[in-house]
């Protein structure tokens, strides 16, 4: 959970790595059902940071 705003840029900072992550993986793996689950559990994670990102925005705004 977040705390403060340097974990919010720290979260932000690890969205975008996730995306290069993806993407480098989508140009790695062959096309495979290791691939697909590769990507699946990066999106988890992407959402899980965003779904963070937003409760904590939500909390600020208050």
């Amino acid at each position: 959970m977040i705390q403060n705003e340097l974990e919010l840029q720290v979260s932000f900072e690890a969205i975008v790595k996730a995306h290069k992550i993806r993407a480098r993986c989508m140009e790695a793996i062959p096309e495979s059902e290791m691939r697909k689950d590769v990507i699946e559990g990066i999106d988890i994670q992407i959402r899980k940071i965003e779904d963070e990102i937003a409760e904590y925005l939500a909390k600020r705004k208050k």
